[in-house]
């Protein structure tokens, strides 16, 4: 079931010569997808952890 803003989306795929062409997004796929999380969200959540040890990998996003 879309929803409103799913019906205003833009999903691009590009290439390496960075020609662009309409690709497919998470409501493209079956069924429903388990978690969404987005790009800005998931550095704040990489820049608020200050302690080594939770962490689960050397190194977040790099921004």
């Amino acid at each position: 079931m879309a929803t409103a803003i799913g019906l205003r989306r833009a999903v691009w795929s590009l290439n390496r010569d960075g020609t662009r062409k309409p690709g497919l997004g998470f409501l493209d796929q079956p069924g429903r997808p388990s978690a969404v999380l987005r790009g800005d969200i998931e550095a704040a959540l990489w820049h608020g952890m200050t302690e080594p040890a939770h962490r689960a990998v050397a190194r977040g996003p790099s921004n």
